[in-house]
């Protein structure tokens, strides 16, 4: 075997590949082997086919099989072994494939293109953004310790379910309506290997839509509510991926009527303000009049409006780093992988107009590599379980009750999400908390220009 690179701009290269003989051949004859022991044909017995006709009947593509094997190995070693910062994937010189005579040739050349990021600088202290100090106000004061009451209330099990209720319950795919014709032989056999949804749910009725909700506020245990499954949840389908732990995919295909029966019935009534509420709240701190509780509540709504600070400031470092990072990238090349991984999804006239947000989040990325190592940035499985459940509390109204069960189910649903999508969703949780830890210190870094607004001001500042 042999493999060279060849430089064709500081952006493209090309990766040759001459194969010999013996380089593929003897696992050709290998294989050949074990399938002349596994393959059973007319007249032979088990195990002993002949090698010679398995080689006739399915040398070539055991021979296909082989080489591919060989060659994904060896671009990706190569390009392992000679610390080259490449972007997109290898790109196979198709024309070459195609003169391929895969009954003669014995010798085999391939030429991959491939898309390099040269070295580049960053100069993050030039960096200059805009922040907010914002000053507040009794009402948010009150409407946040609202919310305290309710999150650290007394958790009970009434009869009868009201508004904000969390219900327990098994939600059920009805069959779809019959039709007074015969149906064929095979809608029955469609119909029978079709199985119907069924599975234990927790069903908050603050996310239920306005139009269905009502149904649900005053029933009983064992009660049966009906309703379309797509209706029921205020964000649709992403409602019933997270209440269920299917696909986004699959909740979306979730169709027809469905019943919920009730099991159980969870509340949280406000707590009482006094000691034993504040010791809840802030465990740390001696607290133990009223007054005193709300000024630190005043402080702790400070650190909610320094997250949104924190947000809009991390735009503005992440836009501006983009812009004054000068980032050479392959773009013919990273058109043309574009157009081959979309085949089919997405004409060339697209990829060209929606290119330049494409190459954004792909500086970014390359951005962010660079600092993760230079600042030595990591995320333990810890970090990203906690984030992911930060994350499903938020699309429960930012907070569930504290009873035993409940926090037993909140963690199945987090076990559940971070092993959907083939691991996507905990490579984005991931990318998500070493994206904080690194905001986390730009935001030291860079030079800064204070605003004062009021909250009312930051409001619509953060709508804009």
């Amino acid at each position: 075997m042999n493999i060279e690179l060849e430089q064709i701009s500081p952006t493209d290269a090309l990766i040759k590949i001459t194969l010999n003989e013996a380089d593929y051949q003897p696992e050709v004859e290998k294989k050949i082997k074990q399938y002349s022991k596994q393959i059973q044909l007319k007249g032979f017995r088990p195990g002993k086919v002949p090698p010679a006709i398995i080689k006739r009947m399915y040398g070539k593509s055991v021979l296909v099989e082989e080489i591919n094997h060989i060659l994904s190995h060896t671009i990706v070693d190569y390009i392992t072994s000679n610390d080259l910062n490449v972007v997109g994937d290898p790109l196979p010189e198709e024309n070459l494939i195609a003169e391929i005579d895969w009954d003669q040739q014995k010798d085999f050349n391939f030429v991959y293109k491939i898309g390099v990021v040269p070295e580049f600088q960053l100069d993050i202290q030039n960096v200059m953004v805009t922040s907010y100090e914002v000053h507040q106000d009794t009402e948010k004061i009150e409407e946040i310790i609202g919310n305290i009451r309710k999150q650290f209330g007394n958790t009970v099990h009434p009869d009868t379910s009201e508004a904000g209720d969390f219900l327990y319950g098994d939600l059920k795919q009805l069959p779809a309506n019959t039709s007074e014709n015969v149906p064929s032989e095979a809608s029955q056999i469609e119909k029978a290997e079709k199985i119907p949804f069924q599975q234990a749910i927790l069903l908050p009725l603050n996310q239920v839509s306005d139009s269905v909700v009502d149904r649900f506020i005053g029933i009983q245990k064992d009660d049966v509510v009906q309703v379309e499954i797509q209706e029921l949840f205020k964000s649709g389908h992403k409602g019933i991926n997270l209440a269920t732990g299917i696909s986004l995919e699959e909740a979306e295909d979730l169709q027809g009527l469905f019943e919920f029966k009730l099991d159980n019935i969870t509340r949280t009534e406000p707590a009482e303000m006094n000691e034993e509420l504040f010791q809840k709240v802030f465990r740390e701190e001696e607290i133990t009049d009223e007054a005193a509780f709300r000024e630190k509540v005043k402080t702790a709504l400070g650190a909610n409006f320094q997250r949104d600070i924190d947000y809009l400031l991390d735009r503005q470092i992440r836009e501006e780093i983009i812009k004054q990072t000068e980032i050479q990238l392959p773009n013919e090349f990273l058109k043309d992988w574009l157009a081959s991984i979309n085949e089919g999804k997405f004409t060339r006239e697209q990829i060209e107009n929606e290119y330049d947000d494409f190459v954004d989040g792909l500086k970014w990325d390359l951005i962010t590599s660079k600092l993760t190592e230079e600042y030595e940035v990591e995320a333990t499985y810890q970090e990203v379980q906690e984030a992911a459940r930060n994350f499903i509390m938020s699309q429960f109204g930012g907070y569930l009750p504290q009873d035993s069960e409940t926090i037993q189910r909140l963690q199945g649903i987090v076990n559940n999400y971070l092993t959907l999508e083939n691991g996507k969703n905990y490579h984005r949780i991931y990318k998500d908390v070493i994206e904080d830890k690194l905001f986390n210190i730009l935001r030291d870094k860079v030079e800064k220009t204070i605003l004062q607004v009021s909250a009312e001001e930051f409001e619509k500042i953060v709508q804009e």
